[in-house]
């Protein structure tokens, strides 16, 4: 594949995956960026970021909100960083296809360049759809059950264990160990753990599982199947559901990985719901819940609280942080106004969280068409508190600058004048109008 080739087909895959993946952080100049059709400058990016002198930058990690008041940790890599990724997981594609695909073609790089415009290319090709997989076991006489998960599967990936296989799998030297570079970077602890909600990460925790499947394809009377990092084992009796996950935990463990103690369960087959998806089972708790309940109740209470002017937009967001995405996108479905809901939440004590307040000032620069004045100097805060971690004040600068004032205007491109960092920089740029001249030239 030709330089330009892979560079357009690395943008190309980055949008779609960004289109599919809504917790992604996500600046207006890097969307820019990838959308610019201009063959010289992404020529020129393809030869910074493959050239020996490039240099990473770390990743910023964003703690992104769980039920119970927990944590889930992601990382946002730059738009050149994860060009690089790109690319390098292009260079080794053929490699790593032919340990994980569920099917082998004779040009794998021909799959991968339907990835942009396949929604399902993911389960089409590599994993599979669990649901479907278990359908044909029901009534067979596999009595047992083991379900489970892997326990912070990206996080405790082992990156030398991962590209050494890469490596033994036929993967190119070069292309390897740039990538085991990077990944070290990208790393909080430098020698395990790759960046969470990126494409090029979703192949790799693929291949980096593949030998506990083949293992497990070894044993006859018991039946393994994984999506992601949820798995089950259908098995003809209890103690065989046990001796099963003794071995699971064995050669997890041996790769660095351990079971999620929580969705650690041995059902009977009886207790199963045919028609519920595997990976969101009824003890997993607020998945499958959510969905029942906002999605054929939730819409008809909506109504009622419009219709009669009661809201409580802002008590649901501080009660299931978890869901704000979700909330918004019901309340814009329905057309019911949540501004005023929306101030009260911003200005109350519950905004505890930065990735939450980005959420929601994300989902005002679209639906808040009349912002008022109270609402901008919220924003305001937000935009210039530099305590607040930059991707929470870049989208409130975003903001300010569409439904703000002139004086707004004039901070922003002040600060796009004064700022030494490059990321500052390229947003402040991007949002005054001068973005153009500085993708092309900066």
């Amino acid at each position: 594949m030709q330089p330009l080739e892979k560079i357009k087909l690395a943008c190309s895959i980055i949008r779609q995956f960004k289109e599919k993946n809504l917790i992604q952080i996500s600046y207006p100049f890097e969307n820019a960026t990838l959308n610019l059709n201009d063959d010289m400058f992404l020529m020129d990016i393809y030869n910074e970021v493959t050239s020996d002198n490039y240099v990473p930058s770390s990743a910023y990690i964003i703690d992104i909100p769980k039920p119970r008041g927990l944590i889930r940790h992601f990382s946002y890599i730059t738009v050149k960083d994860q060009l690089l990724y790109t690319l390098l997981i292009i260079d080794c594609f053929p490699a790593i296809f032919n340990k994980i695909a569920r099917s082998s073609p004779v040009d794998s790089l021909e799959v991968l360049k339907n990835y942009p415009i396949d929604n399902t290319w993911m389960k089409k090709q590599i994993r599979g759809d669990l649901m479907e997989k278990r359908k044909p076991l029901f009534d067979k006489g596999y009595s047992s059950i083991l379900n489970s998960d892997i326990s912070a599967f990206g996080p405790n990936i082992d990156i030398r264990t991962l590209c050494n296989e890469l490596q033994e799998a036929g993967a190119p030297i070069t292309a390897v160990q740039k990538l085991e570079k990077c990944l070290r970077k990208w790393s909080p602890l430098g020698h395990k753990g790759v960046p969470q909600v990126y494409f090029a990460t979703d192949l790799l925790a693929e291949f980096y599982l593949k030998p506990v499947d083949r293992y497990f394809a070894t044993f006859g009377d018991s039946i393994y199947l994984r999506e992601s990092d949820n798995l089950e084992i259908w098995c003809k009796s209890k103690s065989s559901c046990k001796e099963m996950l003794t071995n699971l935990s064995r050669i997890l463990y041996d790769r660095g990985l351990y079971l999620n103690n929580n969705k650690t369960k041995i059902v009977n087959e009886k207790s199963v719901d045919r028609n519920e998806h595997p990976m969101e089972h009824k003890k997993y708790g607020w998945r499958n819940d959510f969905k029942q309940k906002y999605n054929n109740v939730m819409n008809l209470y909506y109504r009622f609280e419009q219709r009669f002017f009661i809201n409580e937009c802002s008590r649901r967001l501080k009660n299931n942080p978890e869901f704000t995405i979700a909330l918004l996108q019901h309340y814009s479905t329905q057309r019911i106004n949540i501004n005023r809901s929306l101030i009260r939440f911003l200005t109350s004590s519950d905004a505890i969280y930065s990735y939450q307040n980005y959420i929601v000032i994300k989902w005002l620069i679209t639906n808040y068409r009349e912002p008022d004045r109270i609402l901008l100097q919220i924003v305001r805060q937000f935009a210039w508190n530099e305590g607040n971690p930059y991707y929470l004040r870049s989208i409130a600068r975003y903001f300010i600058y569409k439904h703000g004032n002139d004086t707004d205007h004039d901070m922003i491109e002040t600060r796009s004048r004064e700022t030494t960092d490059e990321l500052e920089m390229a947003d402040m740029l991007y949002l005054s109008g001068l973005s153009k001249d500085f993708i092309l030239n900066g």
